[in-house]
């Protein structure tokens, strides 16, 4: 069976979520990871906004906090920033490798650190 460019179809696909919908609502960027009320506010004015503009050929993503890449340093100590309009960023927590080294030879209780329980309560 060959594998060739020419014998596989192109597929692709577009999504809409929540920082797109957050867009549409007028809700601030930064508010869509942490705060209940603005991923509501978001999702229920800015997703009929975007079925609209966009139509029925999109998959539309339910609700919920805009995706965070850095949940797991933060559970290692690794302070996070929200600006208004941007994505999260975080800060670098280790001075030096060999500090990196000896910290992550530690037990983590990923549950309970960091931003991880107030992200479980949401």
């Amino acid at each position: 069976m060959s594998t060739s460019r020419a014998e596989t179809p192109f597929r692709w696909y577009v999504t809409c979520g929540m920082p797109a919908y957050a867009t549409l609502a007028g809700v601030r960027f930064d508010r869509i990871f942490r705060e209940t009320e603005a991923i509501i506010e978001a999702f229920t004015v800015g997703q009929p906004r975007a079925r609209e503009m966009f139509g029925p050929d999109l998959a539309y993503g339910g609700p919920g906090w805009a995706g965070i890449s850095y949940g797991h340093v933060n559970c290692l100590g690794a302070p996070l920033s929200f600006p208004e309009e941007s994505e999260v960023a975080h800060k670098p927590i280790y001075g030096s490798l060999s500090e990196g080294i000896r910290e992550l030879q530690k037990h983590v209780d990923w549950a309970n650190s960091g931003m991880m329980p107030s992200y479980i309560d949401l």
